[in-house]
């Protein structure tokens, strides 16, 4: 994002998680993910589910 932009400024996101086995940054194979969830600004309580991906 770049400076001086904060999300508050959006009407809407979209959220996604990701945790790398690897440690690397770039999305790799066996990765747990979660699918993609369109909020509104300053909505409270997200959640996202995990799973591996096969």
């Amino acid at each position: 994002m770049k400076p001086g932009h904060t999300l508050s400024k959006f009407g809407e996101a979209l959220l996604s998680a990701r945790v790398s086995r690897s440690g690397n940054a770039a999305p790799q194979p066996g990765d747990i993910t979660s699918d993609s969830l369109r909020v509104n600004a300053g909505t409270a309580d997200v959640r996202l589910s995990l799973r591996e991906r096969i």
